[in-house]
């Protein structure tokens, strides 16, 4: 079975990256270089996530609780406002939100067969790398 922090990496965590990428560009017309120091990514990840080639394996956009911490993360994002160990937190906390409300399990099962009809890995809403949310 895929093990829920390999999904985590490979999904969730650029979906959000996605997602405040967004916002970054279009609420606060940020230089796709300013986006990348501010991320803590390369610019050419970047770009990919402004064309929609990376971060879209996820729908995230209809859940309202999701939106709202992503706004208030892209604002402290703006106002430079986290440091490197807040954005790992933030990140987290997002990414725990997300696997809490079941948006991973579609995927999880579409990718690994052996996931069993009952799983609950991801619905316990505890951080999977043990960053105190």
């Amino acid at each position: 079975m895929i093990p829920v922090c390999e999904l985590s990496m490979r999904y969730v965590i650029p979906t959000i990256r996605a997602a405040l990428t967004g916002r970054l560009r279009e609420k606060y017309r940020l230089k796709q270089e300013d986006i990348s120091r501010l991320l803590r990514i390369r610019q050419s990840a970047v770009s990919q996530y402004l064309t929609g080639k990376r971060g879209v394996r996820l729908r995230i956009q209809r859940d309202r609780e999701v939106q709202v911490l992503l706004d208030s993360i892209a604002g402290r994002l703006k106002r430079r406002n986290l440091s490197s160990s807040e954005l790992m937190r933030e990140l987290c906390r997002a990414c725990t939100l997300i696997r809490s409300k079941k948006m991973v399990c579609g995927l999880h099962k579409s990718l690994d067969e052996d996931v069993p009809p009952d799983c609950a890995l991801c619905l316990s809403g505890k951080s999977l790398c043990n960053v105190k949310i």
